[in-house]
């Protein structure tokens, strides 16, 4: 979702703290089978044309039966100590269950304590993707154990010297991300390949908040700095000031017209549109949508609350916050009270993850289940170019913490091992990026 959920949820498996991405974003829409179909009714954003259920399907992928499970905390660190490039640790007892500490110096960077398993030589199926099984230099523990393969590359960028890193979108077909650092109360803009500057695109003064991203179509990125509205595409920057509107929430798009929608002062509803060139806004009947229970879709549509209506049993799609197409939810379902897991390529092809943690697939008026264990109190949705990961909550820990994570196949969901991390606002390169300071890291996904 790029209007996403503002929460960047990882999987215990560092050596030390992973920083959190300081823009909040989370999903990269899947660009499958675009069709998009153009939203009917009128009045506002609940209003508009219901679509009964059309039928619903109980199961269809479920989790991969060969998947090895390995153990929650491989890859937590435990905090030892040794001379030797991989040493297994007996007296660190900071290792649950199964797992043992070893002392990794053989890190191209740095050296790394963390826990681990023994493992067969030659057996893939042994260390989970990611990890080689190598021979251990200490006469604690097995001989052979998984250790990790790369360390995460976190580079000093010098643009950055004076100011911090507070903004970043990806533009998925440019290849590049577009990058925000604040410079007391002026934001630089940078344009970003992995972690080297292209070039610098240009300033924005009198930035008094942090920046939040709202959406990226294609290349361009919309970023609010209220009461600013800025587009952000790897050759310019445009800024566009909207007087009156505190903050707007989101962008949607047809291919032609962006529409947002904010709230005035007085807390009534705006629709903001930029055109060639163009940029208007005015009052309107619409309801402005929650960006904590909505999702943008490929195709520049929305899907999200239905918010005249406050139902819980159905969402609404629209692509200019004016009129709407109401989805009916299979029998049984409910959208949970905020931070709603959508995304998908159009309004006929979208996921969603339902109150009772389902994942459930409305395509062409159908929906589908999928049949995960029941177990679960929450989940959610996380895509990487072509590839979708399922973070779930609840398994045997009271969703307290993210506790497992799947990628989806054709045929089912493979589970990932304990120390695997998906990070937000990745490209199509199959590579997470995130910030802390001045630094920008290029981390290595799972594949």
């Amino acid at each position: 979702m790029r209007a996403a959920l503002l929460v960047l949820f990882v999987l215990a498996g560092c050596s030390g703290p992973v920083p959190m991405r300081p823009d909040g974003g989370f999903l990269l829409m899947l660009p499958e089978e675009p069709s998009r179909t153009g939203s009917t009714g009128g009045g506002g954003a609940g209003g508009g044309t219901a679509l009964a259920d059309a039928g619903s399907v109980t199961s269809t992928k479920g989790v991969c039966t060969n998947t090895v499970e390995f153990p929650a905390d491989l890859g937590r660190s435990c905090g030892a100590g040794s001379n030797q490039p991989l040493c297994v640790v007996q007296s660190q007892s900071g290792c649950g269950t199964g797992t043992r500490c070893v002392w990794d110096e053989a890190a191209p960077t740095t050296s790394r304590a963390y826990c681990t398993v023994g493992c067969t030589p030659g057996d893939a199926t042994t260390c989970p993707t990611g990890w080689d099984c190598l021979q251990q230099g200490c006469s604690n523990g097995p001989q052979t154990v998984c250790a990790r393969r790369t360390a995460s590359r976190c580079t000093s960028v010098t643009e950055f010297g004076t100011g911090r890193i507070v903004i970043s979108s990806g533009l998925a077909a440019a290849d590049v991300s577009v990058v925000g650092v604040l410079q007391g109360t002026t934001l630089r803009v940078f344009v970003m390949r992995q972690a080297t500057v292209i070039r610098e695109l240009t300033s924005v003064p009198d930035v008094t908040v942090n920046p939040r991203a709202l959406a990226s179509f294609g290349r361009e990125a919309w970023w609010s700095m209220a009461p600013k509205l800025v587009r952000v595409t790897e050759s310019g920057v445009e800024t566009f000031t909207t007087p009156g509107v505190a903050e707007y929430e989101l962008a949607a798009s047809n291919g032609t017209t962006v529409s947002f929608a904010g709230l005035n002062a007085s807390r009534l509803p705006v629709i903001a549109t930029y055109r060639s060139g163009v940029f208007a806004s005015s009052q309107t009947t619409s309801t402005v949508m929650n960006r904590f229970a909505m999702g943008v879709l490929a195709d520049g549509s929305v899907a999200g609350e239905c918010v005249l209506s406050r139902s819980r049993t159905e969402l609404c799609v629209t692509n200019d916050f004016v009129t709407a197409t109401n989805v009916a939810l299979p029998a049984g379902a409910a959208m949970p009270e905020r931070d709603w897991s959508i995304s998908g390529s159009s309004a006929t092809d979208f996921t969603i993850v339902t109150a009772d943690a389902v994942v459930r697939r409305f395509r062409n008026g159908q929906w589908t289940s999928d049949t995960l264990p029941a177990s679960d109190t929450r989940a959610v949705l996380q895509e990487v170019g072509l590839d979708r990961y399922l973070v779930r909550f609840g398994v045997a820990d009271g969703g307290v913490v993210p506790s497992s994570l799947y990628r989806e196949t054709p045929s089912c969901w493979r589970k990932l091992s304990g120390n695997t991390t998906v990070y937000s606002g990745s490209l199509p390169n199959r590579h997470g990026y995130y910030s802390t300071g001045q630094q920008w890291c290029d981390v290595p996904l799972p594949f």
